[in-house]
């Protein structure tokens, strides 16, 4: 059977337009198995390998991004082979630093401290067992506020039985606004140290004082500084 010519073309068109069709609903994917030294997988890791990768960014990496340091140890990192997070996700790595980079700003939880209750005159710590119950419900001014706190915050870990799970600390600043990096505890006195007290707006103040309000917040930048009940406030 002959074609004509005409009738040639349109089977040229009719076929074209379905080869089109169906090359459309085809789909093509290319998957590719990593090999083993790419790097495991974030479910393959085991808990120490998360640890020692957190503990290299702690101790190694940079606290500020002055020209692009952040951003550059990160993109090197993340694709060294020797690294221990080679092939972490950076977005990981940089939330990690950012919050390493906030710890400079924030006040810092102490607890240690070299002089206690112990190198104190008796008569001081018998005069403070009795001032120590009160402290739930007023703030108070101390000379040399760290001996004093670290002993409520010891006094009161003891009395919620939680010597096993909470050991005695303290944080202080100058300024209300670096006690925003975490909330207040009864077992951690907050100490306003070295600042200006007559200059604080009166509203952060009574925040800061009033240990009594089931809650206290005072605005600050980015956030709040944020007091419970029973927090000890100390003002040196």
């Amino acid at each position: 059977m002959q074609i004509k010519g005409e009738e040639y073309s349109h089977c040229q068109e009719v076929c074209a337009i379905h080869l089109r069709t169906s090359w459309r609903r085809f789909q093509c994917r290319n998957h590719i198995l990593p090999a083993h030294a790419d790097g495991k997988p974030e479910k393959e890791k085991s808990q120490e390998e998360w640890e020692f990768g957190f503990d290299f960014i702690e101790g190694h990496g940079p606290r500020d991004n002055t020209r692009n340091r952040m951003l550059r140890w990160v993109t090197i990192e993340v694709n060294k082979p020797d690294s221990p997070v080679y092939k972490w996700p950076p977005v990981l790595v940089e939330e990690s630093l950012r919050n390493l980079s906030n710890d400079g700003v924030l006040a810092q939880v102490h607890s240690q401290w070299p002089l206690t209750l112990f190198d104190l005159d008796h008569r001081f710590v018998q005069a403070l067992a009795a001032l120590v119950p009160s402290l739930q419900k007023t703030a108070i001014g101390f000379h040399g506020g760290g001996t004093i706190v670290m002993a409520i915050s010891g006094q009161w870990i003891k009395k919620a039985h939680k010597t096993e799970e909470v050991e005695p600390s303290f944080s202080q600043a100058s300024e209300f606004d670096f006690f925003r990096g975490q909330c207040g505890s009864i077992f951690r006195p907050d100490i306003f140290d070295d600042g200006t007290f007559c200059e604080q707006q009166f509203k952060k103040i009574k925040a800061f004082t009033d240990v009594g309000n089931i809650e206290s917040m005072s605005k600050e930048r980015w956030g709040a500084a944020k007091w419970v009940k029973g927090n000890c406030a100390c003002i040196v």
